[in-house]
């Protein structure tokens, strides 16, 4: 199957976040059930433990049958000199992702979950397994704090 028109969107999004490793497989997965846009960004950059990484991304996808127009070699080669101008680090999974992945929690929540979890006092694996329960998704960031707090009590 060629994927000479597939376009791949430098974006965040929930299916294709890193927390538990699966976002190659997941975009991998994707295709193969019909999807024309794939969500990836070089070294994974985004939040939490990061996106489908462009540069292992690719070279699956050819692996696989589906070409692309980008030349999987030049982004490989880029990826090593990323770090030199665009962040320090790559994003890396750790336990807060890992958490926030299995209970299907939005990874930019990594950051407020830290901070309200120490502001209250209170183990942050708590605190995710409760907004796991509250289904929480992107934008409620604000009920973090309050959930915590609650928690507390």
């Amino acid at each position: 199957m060629k994927y000479e028109d597939t376009k791949i969107e430098i974006t965040g999004s929930h299916s294709f976040e890193n927390n538990l490793n699966y976002a190659v497989h997941n975009s991998i997965v994707a295709i193969q059930n019909g999807a024309t846009y794939i969500d990836a960004c070089i070294r994974g950059f985004g939040a939490g433990a990061g996106n489908a990484p462009l540069e292992v991304l690719l070279p699956v996808m050819d692996k696989y049958g589906y070409a692309t127009s980008i030349n999987y070699k030049k982004v490989i080669s880029e990826a090593d000199n990323v770090t030199d101008y665009l962040v320090s680090h790559a994003p890396v999974t750790s336990p807060v992702n890992i958490l926030t992945g299995l209970n299907k929690l939005f990874s930019g929540f990594e950051k407020p979950i830290i901070k309200a979890s120490k502001l209250n006092n209170i183990e942050y694996s708590s605190l995710i397994f409760e907004l796991g329960n509250r289904k929480l998704v992107a934008g409620q960031e604000d009920l973090i704090l309050e959930v915590a707090q609650n928690l507390n009590k």
